[in-house]
């Protein structure tokens, strides 16, 4: 089957995860793409690549630039639009249509987004249970992603090691969506309580703004405040970090001890929380979105539901080994890491319906 995936956002292609950080809607398009094509389709994605070339049996070209252009060629038998349905009609006569929605419930309920699945009407893959619940156009199939290779804990088999001391939390949630309070309870409640533990803020956006060239921060924008606050607590153990590609970050979790995720409405698969599970890191979570969907709850994480809690919650991990363990055991299990394969098998059915 010759297959299209269309996607219209970050610039990538599939040699860019090994490269450089990339967010996890591009890291599935290359898992996906690369595992169709295992299956022996012929697999090509239109993005914003920024040039033609062949990975892993996958052609990666540029999207024509006009929002309205017509992919060339003979229409493949299936094409794949990426959170975004108007990119049905860059293809408007693939026999079978998918959308992936892999973006924020809004996305599929704009007025330009209900049109285009009322005129192409494709089958609707959606992430997990929170995203179904949350989709305003109804019906679908839930196709949960699958988890790279990657981030297989080292120690897969064998006895789990007790990451270094001192104790490390880490955050890796959009700034805006809840480290301000996360850098509260950390301020007044952790660090006085375990004076040794460090606190990783994982930011792109914060790790730029912090670096000596980037000048000084403005306190009035709502990043520049946190920016400021996140430095501020450096003498509590708080540190901005940039991400890093994923085999690096999934040593960051394997030696880390809780995973400090807020969590967001919006936020309908949680890319890092599902890393860090798969990687062993216990977490603690907010009741939103879709971290329900991540975490076994009281078996490898916990949901919670105020910051009181979530302070509690991650107290208690930080300190106690035995709890530690037992989370760390569960969340690594072997049957929750899903195989792009699955995904792609998933795929192949809605294709073919």
């Amino acid at each position: 089957m010759r297959i299209v995936l269309i996607e219209d956002g970050a610039v990538y292609d599939g040699e860019t995860p090994a490269r450089r950080p990339l967010g996890g809607l591009e890291r599935a398009v290359c898992a996906l793409a690369a595992a169709l094509a295992d299956r022996g389709h012929e697999v090509q994605v239109l993005n914003r690549a920024p040039r033609t070339t062949c990975v892993s049996g996958v052609l990666w070209s540029p999207l024509p630039v006009e929002n309205d252009a017509l992919l060339p060629g003979e229409p493949p038998d299936a094409v794949i639009a990426v959170a975004d349905p108007a990119l049905f009609h860059r293809c408007p006569d693939a026999p079978a249509r998918v959308l992936w929605a892999l973006g924020t419930p809004e996305a599929l309920g704009r007025p330009d987004g209900r049109a285009a699945i009322e005129a192409f009407r494709p089958a609707l893959a959606l992430p997990g249970l929170a995203a179904y619940n949350a989709s305003p156009v109804g019906g679908g199939t839930v196709v949960p992603c699958g988890i790279d290779p990657v981030f297989r804990p080292a120690w897969d088999g064998h006895a789990r090691p007790e990451p270094p001391e001192p104790p490390v939390a880490i955050v890796t949630t959009h700034p805006l969506h809840g480290l301000a309070e996360v850098l509260d309870l950390w301020e007044e409640r952790i660090h006085p309580a375990i004076p040794a533990a460090a606190l990783h803020v994982y930011s792109a956006r914060l790790a730029c703004m912090l670096e000596p060239e980037s000048g000084p921060l403005d306190p009035l924008s709502p990043l520049g405040a946190l920016a400021a606050r996140a430095r501020a607590l450096a003498p509590a153990g708080v540190e901005v970090r940039a991400p890093l590609p994923s085999k690096a970050m999934a040593e960051v979790y394997q030696k880390a001890r809780v995973h400090v995720y807020p969590g967001h409405p919006q936020d309908m698969i949680c890319w890092t929380l599902a890393d860090s599970q798969a990687s062993g890191l216990p977490a603690v979570a907010r009741q939103r979105g879709a971290c329900a969907d991540r975490i076994v709850n009281g078996e490898s994480g916990y949901l919670v539901p105020d910051t009181e809690a979530l302070a509690n919650v991650t107290l208690e991990i930080l300190r106690g080994p035995e709890v530690w363990r037992s989370l760390a055991g569960t969340a690594a299990r072997p049957e929750r890491r899903r195989a792009w394969e699955t995904v792609a098998l998933s795929m192949e059915r809605l294709m073919t319906v």
